[in-house]
């Protein structure tokens, strides 16, 4: 492959649509590959797969889109519903100044941007495995870059100690997920903290927030603070989980202002053409607190109540931090994902694969996937 330059990448990310994640997607099937043709329709599937929020969005989000609806003729431009706005609403949230935001079309895209920003030939990223790998999937294949992978801990955790030693003079980025995606399990705050002005010394820490939301404030924190003390971390986030908009397409990412100003730029008109609607509905999304308790609540006990049925069928697990559960299904059934697709049930995984990503959905979903697991064909 040949030497790309930043330049002629930004050029070619301009014109095309890649940046939506086309050839992302394409490099990264198999395990989080979905196909809704395998059912009847979608109104008899239930949807174990992709961490959506089962509950929906927010009444003050769904009174915001009904309000935009009748200009969705117009872009969002000189109105009072814009992507700076909306820039401005986020970093007011977080103590950050609107040049420290940068919007995404979901945080997929943004991800994408990243592996643009950081990998190229002569650059080395450092990532765990397994976590949510869009960046360096697109890095390694797309780009040339070059990825090393580190294994997560004997507890599923991040392997902190070994992402540090697979530092090297060309990291340009690591990598961490927090909460981990697909295991759920999270770093301390004190310890990722730490570990991200350490690294940041050597290389930009990258940390994707995409369930931070649902994890307790015991276990984990934001890494925002950090963005405020002009550290060399970039956050991404997303309006796709629990804010329930997964359909409306809208991301963020959190960093100092001269790493935001260089994914902006890569973002290009990108980051100026996010829906009025769904603009609309994350601006709301922020303000309501309420519909955030709610969600964790319902949440933890939808999901408290799945470990039990685990463990009185003795499939073993871990405890998560998210909305989503590792479930070691490979250990007890034969073709889980194959069984599961027979009750119209769909979750992360394959039949060969040991673990299973199982979603939490609302409390009779999760009743259905009990009543057919206890039906399955075990080893």
């Amino acid at each position: 492959m040949k030497n790309t330059s930043l330049l002629s990448r930004r050029n070619w990310l301009r014109n095309t649509t890649l940046s939506s994640a086309g050839l992302v997607m394409a490099a990264h099937t198999g395990l989080f590959a979905q196909s809704a043709n395998d059912y009847p329709n979608e109104e008899e599937l239930v949807r174990l797969f992709s961490n959506e929020n089962p509950y929906g969005p927010s009444r003050q989000a769904k009174a915001a889109i009904e309000k935009l609806l009748h200009r969705a003729n117009r872009y969002p431009t000189y109105h009072e519903v814009n992507p700076q706005a909306l820039k401005e609403a986020i970093a007011k949230k977080e103590g950050l100044k609107p040049e420290n935001v940068v919007l995404g079309h979901g945080s997929y895209q943004l991800l994408s941007l990243i592996a643009i920003l950081y990998g190229n030939q002569q650059q080395t990223l450092v990532i765990p495995r397994p976590t949510f790998n869009v960046t360096g999937a697109y890095a390694e294949k797309q780009l040339g870059a070059r990825v090393k992978y580190v294994n997560l801990d004997t507890k599923f955790g991040m392997d902190l100690p070994a992402m540090r030693r697979a530092i090297d003079n060309r990291t340009s980025m690591v990598m961490i997920c927090n909460p981990n995606n697909p295991t759920g399990t999270s770093v301390s705050a004190q310890k990722l903290a730490d570990f991200c002005k350490e690294v940041g010394k050597k290389a930009t820490v990258f940390v994707d927030e995409a369930y931070i939301e649902y994890a307790s404030p015991t276990h984990t924190q934001s890494m925002v603070a950090l963005v405020r003390q002009q550290e060399n971390v970039l956050i991404t986030r997303t309006f796709s989980k629990m804010y329930g908009l997964a359909g409306m397409r809208v991301g963020y990412a959190l960093a100092r202002k001269d790493i935001a100003a260089k994914l902006d730029a890569l973002n290009g008109r990108f980051g100026q053409l996010i829906n009025g609607p769904g603009l609309a509905a994350a601006m709301a999304s922020l303000k309501d607190e309420g519909f955030i308790k709610k969600t964790v609540r319902k949440n933890e006990e939808v999901k408290h109540w799945f470990y039990q049925q685990l463990q009185q069928t003795g499939v073993p697990y871990i405890a998560s931090d998210t909305n989503f559960v590792y479930v070691q299904t490979g250990k007890v059934y034969a073709n889980f994902h194959s069984q599961l697709a027979t009750h119209h049930l769909k979750a992360v995984g394959r039949d060969k694969s040991e673990w299973s990503r199982i979603s939490i959905g609302t409390l009779a979903n999760m009743k259905q996937l009990m009543r057919s697991m206890k039906t399955m064909q075990k080893i």
